[in-house]
């Protein structure tokens, strides 16, 4: 559904964002990073870029990557 809505409109950030969180549900980090980078690098001042950013650093806490981790949650 959320691959869905991202074809139909690029735009749709929230999809990516929860998209990105399904891709971390299923363990697919490399995705899931992907995900929440793209959002990230948007710069839609409608987005709540805090929440991105934790949902990022749990990524990287789930690898074992704690520098970017702690960088995220800073």
């Amino acid at each position: 559904m959320y691959w869905k809505a991202i074809e139909q409109k690029e735009e749709y950030f929230a999809s990516r964002f929860h998209l990105g969180i399904m891709y971390h549900k299923n363990l697919q980090f490399d995705d899931a990073l992907l995900c929440f980078s793209q959002v990230l690098d948007k710069k839609d001042k409608n987005l709540k870029f805090h929440e991105v950013y934790l949902q990022r650093g749990i990524v990287f806490q789930d690898m074992g990557n704690h520098y970017f981790a702690i960088e995220d949650f800073n």
